[in-house]
C-alpha cells in the first residue's frame, strides 16, 4: 500500500469515528433524557462512548495495514502495545481488585482502564498479524534463494564486482530496474541495463549533470578500472561490450515514489554491501514511473506489466 493511501485510510477512519462518537452521544443524550443511564456517571458515559470510537479508528487503521508499512511495523512497537495491554490491566487489578466492574446495573470507572487494556491488546495483534502478512508478501522469496538465483545471472556478478568499488568509496548502492525485481520476483524481467541508484542532488534531473551524482569523479574512476567506458553523461551511462550499467540519484526516491532511504533493506554477498528494494517498493516505483512523462518514451508497456504483476502478488 502506498504512503498516501494509508493517509487516505487514516483520514477516512478518522472521519468514520468522529461520526461514531456523534451518533452514539446523541443517541446516549436521548437515552439520558428518558431517565436511562448505564454507566456511574454521564460524564463516564461520555468517556467510555469516545474510548469507544477511539477503539474502531485503532482497530479499523491496523486491520486495514494504514497504521504503517512493513518496515514501520517494529517487534519493539509490537511488544510496546503488549507491555502497555499488560499494564493498563496490572493497574486495573492492582488499584480496583475490590471494586466491582458493575454496581447495580451501571458501568464503574474500573470498566473503562478494562477496555483500554483490550484495546492495546487488540492493536498488538492486528499489527503482528499485519507484520507477518506484509513481511511474507514482500520477500516473495527467501534470501538465500535470492542468492542462488542471483548467482545464475551474469549481470548480477557484474553488478556485484561494480558494488564493491563502490564499497570502497564509502558508497552502498542500491540495485534497481528489472535486475533488483528479478531477485526479488525471480521471474525473468528481461533485463537490458543494469541501473544503479547512489547518492546525490535530490533536485535530480534539475540539478547540473556534473553535480546530479556525489563523488562522480571517484565513480567514473572505479568504473573506469572495472574496463567501462563513460558513453553518456547526461545518462552518466557506462558500457563495456554488451554490458550497460546506467546510474541515477537514490536521493530522488521519497519526492518521486514516497519511499524511504531508511526504509530499503541492506544486502550483504560475499562481504559486498548494497540496499535492494522490497515487493511493495518496487511497486510504488513503478506506479510513479508510469506516470513520468521520460519513462513512458522508454519503456512504459513494459511497467504496467510489471505493475500488473506485483499488484496480483501483493493483494
Amino acid at each position: 500500500m502506498l504512503r498516501k493511501d494509508r493517509k487516505n485510510l487514516r483520514y477516512q477512519y478518522g472521519y468514520y469515528s468522529f461520526l461514531v462518537f456523534i451518533g452514539l452521544f446523541l443517541m446516549n443524550q436521548f437515552l439520558t433524557g428518558t431517565g436511562f443511564q448505564w454507566a456511574e456517571t454521564n460524564r463516564l458515559e461520555t468517556w467510555i462512548l469516545l474510548l469507544f470510537s477511539s477503539f474502531y479508528f485503532g482497530v479499523m487503521t491496523s486491520w486495514k495495514g494504514a497504521l504503517g508499512h512493513e518496515a514501520s511495523i517494529k517487534k519493539r512497537m509490537i511488544l510496546f502495545y503488549f507491555v502497555m495491554s499488560i499494564t493498563a490491566f496490572a493497574v486495573t487489578v492492582t488499584n480496583y481488585k475490590i471494586e466491582p466492574i458493575m454496581v447495580n446495573g451501571k458501568l464503574q470507572f474500573v470498566a473503562s482502564i478494562y477496555l483500554i487494556s483490550i484495546y492495546w491488546f487488540l492493536i498488538a495483534l492486528l499489527s503482528l498479524y499485519q507484520r507477518k502478512k506484509k513481511i511474507g508478501k514482500n520477500h516473495l522469496i527467501g534470501e538465500d534463494r535470492m542468492k542462488a538465483y542471483g548467482y545464475e545471472n551474469p549481470k548480477y556478478s557484474v553488478f556485484l564486482s561494480v558494488a564493491k568499488q563502490l564499497n570502497e568509496c564509502g558508497i552502498v548502492p542500491v540495485l534497481m530496474g528489472s535486475l533488483g525485481l528479478e531477485i526479488v520476483t525471480t521471474k525473468n524481467w528481461d533485463v537490458g541495463d543494469i541501473d544503479i541508484h547512489i547518492p546525490g542532488d535530490s533536485r535530480g534531473w534539475s540539478a547540473p549533470v556534473e553535480e546530479i551524482i556525489y563523488q562522480w569523479e571517484e565513480v567514473k574512476k572505479q568504473l573506469e578500472g572495472l574496463g567501462f567506458s563513460l558513453v553518456d553523461l547526461h545518462e552518466h551511462a557506462f558500457e563495456k561490450g554488451t554490458l550497460r550499467v546506467e546510474f541515477a540519484v537514490i536521493d530522488t526516491l521519497p519526492e518521486f515514489a514516497g519511499i524511504a532511504l531508511d526504509d530499503i533493506k541492506q544486502i550483504e554477498d560475499q562481504g559486498i554491501r548494497y540496499r535492494l528494494l522490497n515487493a511493495t517498493q518496487y511497486y510504488q516505483l513503478y506506479q510513479a514511473s508510469s506516470k513520468d512523462s521520460y519513462r513512458n518514451q522508454k519503456n512504459n508497456q513494459k511497467d504496467f506489466a510489471k505493475i500488473a504483476y506485483l499488484a496480483e502478488h501483493l493483494k
